[in-house]
């Protein structure tokens, strides 16, 4: 299991994002949502699974016009 800090990211904006340590080759990663608003969300895209050295390279897309802060969790499934 990985998980990172709580990150903030601006509107409208795209960020390559990676998480290692602990992956297991059966496991999701997700985007907890710390504070966003009614008309900002997230969307998670172009997923690669990198086994040895365990980790995942993703981008975020920050869709709508403010900030979010989340933070990005992985588990076992």
């Amino acid at each position: 299991m990985a998980s990172s800090n709580q990150v903030t990211q601006n509107g409208n904006t795209t960020l390559n994002w990676v998480l290692s340590g602990g992956i297991s080759n059966h496991e999701v990663v997700v985007v907890e949502l710390d504070n966003t608003t009614p008309n900002t969300g997230v969307q998670i895209s172009n997923v690669r699974g990198f086994i040895s050295p365990n980790r995942y390279s993703f981008d975020i897309t920050v869709a709508g016009p403010d900030a979010v802060a989340f933070r990005i969790n992985s588990t076992g499934v």
